[in-house]
Parts: structure tokens; sequence; C-alpha cells
């Protein structure tokens, strides 16, 4: 999950990403989807990022994924994207993505200093001592 959110933050370009997780089982990549829904339900998506990310995305609106998305982004709607079939996964994963990342940076700089609780992929991914750190408190079961 480091790699989509480095992704995420721009710190690694999506081509590295889409081959990653192209190379994942199917069953690997239903739960990188799921998580990355969870992942977006918090960052407390609006309809408008939908259209947005669909417009980031560069996939064509008429792609399944962006159907689904364009009629909302509420968590069932979400859920649906990421259970796509197998053929649609991708594109799934890149337009999950670009609704994270709108979503998450618009309430990262809504409320900011203000979040009590930040998750740890609003920390720096590009730091290595960060990358570490995560790393660490992840075997140490506390992420």
């Amino acid at each position: 999950m480091i790699l989509l959110n480095q992704t995420a933050q721009g710190v690694r370009p999506l081509a590295e990403l889409i081959q990653w997780f192209e190379m994942q089982h199917r069953d690997h990549q239903r739960r990188i989807l799921s998580e990355l829904c969870d992942m977006i339900q918090h960052s407390r998506p609006r309809q408008d990022d939908g259209v947005q990310a669909i417009k980031n995305s560069g996939l064509k609106p008429t792609f399944t994924p962006c159907i689904l998305l364009s009629r909302g982004t509420d968590i069932v709607r979400l859920r649906k994207v990421a259970s796509l079939p197998e053929a649609e996964r991708t594109k799934a994963m890149i337009l999950l993505l670009n609704l994270f990342r709108i979503s998450d940076n618009r309430r990262q700089s809504q409320e900011g200093a203000d979040e009590p609780e930040l998750h740890w992929w609003h920390e720096d991914l590009s730091d290595p001592k960060v990358l570490a750190d995560i790393r660490r408190r992840y075997e140490q079961g506390r992420l």
C-alpha cells in the first residue's frame, strides 16, 4: 500500500504502480482495491470529486468504472467499482486512486492541522526515514 500512496502523493509514477498492480494475483488485486476503498471512505469524497477523478484519470467516461463512479461516491458505489471483473481492475485502480488523491488532498487542506490523528499515508512518503518508521510500526502491529 505504500507504493499506492506514494503514487497518490506524486512521489512515484503511475506507470510503476500499474505494472506492479497487474503483476499481483487476482485475489491480491481485490484486496488492494478494497483497501483503497476504505482509504477513500476516510477521505470523505464528494460527488464532484468523482466527476473530477474521471477527468483526471484519462479514462474514457464510457468505461464501466467511470459510469459507476459518475453515479455516486458512496461506499456501495466504490465497492462496485472495486469488485468489477479482472479485465476492468486496472481501470478501476486508476480511477479510485484519482478519487483518493482528490478527496484526500481536499480534506487535508481543509482540516490540516486540526485533524487529531492523521493516517500513515498522510506522511511524507518521499522521505526514507519516514518509510522506515512506517515499516517498523507495521511490523510491530501498530498500523
